[in-house]
């Protein structure tokens, strides 16, 4: 009787261990989605135009904000600590993506950001080309790799 326990207890062990390899076997053979590079006509302040090809092995994060929203403004501390505390391993790129006609443009974006000390670089994304790609993959909750 206790052998043949010992044998079920062994099964289910076996079977159990054999599910969660293949599920880890599943999960890491899933493609990766390749992030699309930035647009080349958009416009760049605090920085030259980045490519992900120079930012490979960083982490990136796309703070997309407007200069008229306060809810915004309150993000760029936390965006600062972030900078502080990860240095070189991490990078902030803001993305304006105007709301207003009057936010689009890139001399107002300027002020905005002398005006808030905003050192990280910042995309004038006036059409929502960065914005709509970057919707587009996070619909269909993909996350990217480079």
């Amino acid at each position: 009787m206790i052998r043949k326990k010992i044998a079920i207890a062994a099964a289910i062990l076996i079977i159990v261990a054999t599910s969660i390899i293949i599920m880890a076997i599943d999960k890491s053979e899933k493609p990766r989605i390749k992030a699309p590079d930035f647009p080349r006509d958009v416009t760049w302040l605090n920085s030259g135009p980045l490519t992900l090809t120079e930012l490979r092995g960083k982490v990136i994060v796309l703070d997309f904000w407007t200069y008229c929203c306060i809810n915004c403004m309150h993000i760029i501390p936390d965006l600062k600590k972030l900078e502080a505390k990860y240095g070189d391993k991490l990078v902030v790129i803001g993305v304006h993506s105007a709301k207003f006609h009057n936010e689009q443009d890139t001399e107002n974006i300027r002020q905005a950001i002398l005006r808030y000390g905003i050192k990280h670089p910042v995309i004038n994304d006036k059409d929502f080309e960065v914005w709509l790609l970057s919707w587009d993959d996070i619909r269909r909750g993909n996350l990217w790799a480079f």
